[in-house]
C-alpha cells in the first residue's frame, strides 16, 4: 500500500497539532492547548473525536428534569446530526434516550384497557378500524388489549404490584373468553372480524 497521498499530512502552515507529530514521533499529550491533563477517570489519549455524541447523567441516578433540558441543548448543538444527517430528507434519527416511568405509563393505559369495554361482552368497547372504515368490537383490537393487559401485569408484577396484574390479568381472561364466545366463527375455523352488539 502506498502512502503517497499522506505525504503531504503535517507539512503545511495549516496542519493541526496532532497531524504535525504524525510523520516523526508518537503524539505527546496534551496536543493543544486547552486538553486537560489526564485526571480521575479522564485520559486525553483515550479522546476520539466523534460526530455527534453527548451524555448527561446524574451520576447518582436521581431524576431531573434539567438533565433533559440539558440533552436538549446538547442535541440542539448538534445540529449537524440532530436527525440531519448527509440525507437532509431522511435524517439519521438522532434524538434523546429516557428512562420511561412504566409504572405510570403502563398503569395509565391498562386501566383505560380494563375500563373501556363493552359491558354484555367484556370486549373492547367499539372502535374504528386501522383503515377508519368501520366502527365495532374487531378481532384485531381484542387481541390487541389482550396483549396489552398480559404484558401490563407481568409489568405490574415486576414492579410488586400485585393487586393491578391481578386486575389485569383477570380483564385479559375476560376478552379472551369474549373472543371466544362471539368473535370465533367454527363453520369458518376462525374469528370474525368484527362484531357489533345491539
Amino acid at each position: 500500500m502506498s502512502t503517497q497521498r499522506f505525504e503531504h499530512v503535517g507539512t503545511g502552515p495549516s496542519a493541526s497539532p496532532a497531524e504535525r507529530t504524525v510523520k516523526d514521533s508518537a503524539p505527546a499529550f496534551p496536543l493543544w492547548p486547552g486538553v486537560p491533563a489526564e485526571h480521575g477517570l479522564y485520559d486525553p489519549r483515550l479522546d476520539k473525536d466523534s460526530c455527534g455524541v453527548g451524555f448527561i447523567a446524574d451520576i447518582k441516578g436521581r431524576k431531573s428534569h434539567k438533565i433533559v433540558e440539558d440533552a436538549i441543548a446538547i442535541l440542539c448543538n448538534l445540529e449537524h446530526r440532530g436527525a440531519v444527517g448527509a440525507d437532509p430528507r431522511a435524517g439519521d434519527g438522532a434524538g434523546i434516550l429516557v428512562q420511561i416511568p412504566h409504572n405510570f405509563f403502563v398503569r395509565k393505559a391498562a386501566d383505560f384497557m380494563v375500563a373501556y369495554r363493552e359491558p354484555r361482552t367484556k370486549l373492547p368497547a367499539p372502535s374504528y378500524d386501522l383503515w377508519e372504515e368501520r366502527r365495532g368490537i374487531l378481532t384485531f383490537t381484542c387481541s390487541a388489549v389482550h396483549g396489552g393487559l398480559l404484558a401490563a401485569a407481568e409489568f405490574a408484577q415486576a414492579f410488586g404490584d400485585d393487586d393491578h396484574a391481578e386486575t389485569y390479568l383477570r380483564a385479559a381472561e375476560e376478552i379472551r373468553a369474549g373472543m371466544d364466545q362471539y368473535l370465533w366463527r367454527p363453520e369458518l375455523n376462525r374469528f370474525a372480524r368484527m362484531i357489533n352488539v345491539k
